[in-house]
Order: structure tokens, then C-alpha cells, then sequence
């Protein structure tokens, strides 16, 4: 779908820098406080450990916020692109918590279908994306150990290159794993409204079809 609609996976290119940059924001005062309160003050300082947890608690949440805004935006974008409907942030007009009483239910009746492919997904994930970043990290190291024969600046060059290469590739990752994942679920949850439909049709489940992506993954 992506390569269909390059608008798809913006929302996840947007997240990875947003999140990048609450990160650095809320990295000066958390590493301002760790010198104050751990370094100064002693590991034993209870207050100091407090805003310091506080501190990287609320960083936490602020990029969990920003990945569930930019999540519903690649909602919003892959549910208009497979049922041509009008979509909202959350989809069928719902508000915030109708949607999670309404995925909440239709998880309660496909909980097979769901954990299965929930399991799988980040399997294949975690696989593919473990093995491009360790892949690179081995290229990353090449370059550095080949620049080093060359002179001591060129060990430096090398370093440069192969962190930058490393924080590129797993950049990329990051943002096609959490576009796959995204596009799974919202697939996944158009199909199990359609089989919830198609019962109450009168018409057996089986009979709704799996949306595109899903049904190129499913061979049907």
C-alpha cells in the first residue's frame, strides 16, 4: 500500500522526528538533573531520584502522545485508502472511548485471529529489523577498522560514518515497523467489522472478504 500511496507512511516518518525531537527537548533538563541530584548530590539523594523518574516519566508519555496522534493519522489514511470511506481519526465516527469499548469487543470475539497475527507481526518485525540493524552495525564497525589503517583521523571518519550509518538504518526501521504494524491492525479491524456485518446478515463470517493486504498475506 505504501508503495501504491507514499501518503501512508508519512505520518510514521513525522512520528520518528517528533519523537526525536521531544526526546532532545526533555533530554537537557533529565540529564541536568541526573548531574544535580545523582552526581552532586549523591545516588542515595530519594528527591533527586524522584524528578529524575518524574522527569522521564512524563517524556514517556509526551512521545507515547505524539506516536498515538501520528498512529491515528496512518489510521485515518489506510482506512480511506481500503473501504474509499469518509474516516476519522478514529474511524466510524466514534469518539475516543467508543472506539476502545468498539475494538475492545471485536478483539473479545476474533481473539485467535487477533493474538496470532499480534505475535506475528512483531515476530517478523523484530526479526527483519534485528537482523538490518545488526547487519548494519557489522558494516558500520567494517568502516571504522578500514578507515583506522589509514591514519587516526581516518578512525575518527570511520566512527562518524558508521554511528551515522547505524542512527539512518534504524531510523528506517523504526518508521517501517510501526507503518507494518499500524497497517495490520487497521486492516485487521475492517475485516473483523465486515464478518460482524456479515452475521448479521444472516450470512456466515467466512464470507467477508480480508481486505487487500491481508488477503495478498493470507494467499486468498
Amino acid at each position: 500500500m505504501a508503495v501504491k500511496d507514499r501518503d501512508l507512511i508519512k505520518p510514521s516518518i513525522y512520528s520518528y522526528f517528533a519523537n526525536a525531537i521531544v526526546g532532545f527537548i526533555f533530554a537537557i533538563p533529565l540529564f541536568a538533573a541526573i548531574f544535580v541530584f545523582n552526581v552532586l548530590g549523591g545516588e542515595d539523594n530519594a528527591i533527586g531520584q524522584g524528578i529524575v523518574g518524574l522527569l522521564g516519566a512524563i517524556m514517556l508519555f509526551a512521545q507515547y502522545t505524539v506516536s498515538y496522534i501520528f498512529s491515528g493519522m496512518t489510521v485515518y489514511l489506510i482506512y480511506g485508502y481500503l473501504s474509499e470511506g469518509d474516516g476519522q481519526m478514529v474511524i466510524e465516527d466514534l469518539n475516543l472511548w467508543n472506539a476502545l469499548k468498539r475494538a475492545t469487543h471485536l478483539i473479545k470475539n476474533n481473539l485467535l485471529l487477533v493474538g496470532v497475527g499480534f505475535v506475528g507481526v512483531n515476530v517478523i518485525n523484530n526479526l527483519i529489523g534485528g537482523a538490518v540493524i545488526v547487519a548494519t552495525v557489522v558494516i558500520a564497525v567494517g568502516i571504522a577498522v578500514a578507515l583506522s589503517a589509514v591514519s587516526s583521523v581516518g578512525f575518527i571518519i570511520g566512527i562518524v560514518i558508521g554511528v551515522a550509518l547505524v542512527i539512518l538504518v534504524s531510523g528506517v526501521v523504526t518508521v517501517v515497523t510501526s507503518y507494518i504494524g499500524t497497517a495490520y491492525h487497521t486492516s485487521l479491524f475492517i475485516w473483523a467489522r465486515d464478518a460482524e456485518k456479515a452475521v448479521q446478515l444472516g450470512q456466515a463470517a467466512v464470507s467477508a472478504r480480508a481486505p487487500a493486504p491481508l488477503a495478498a498475506v493470507l494467499g486468498g
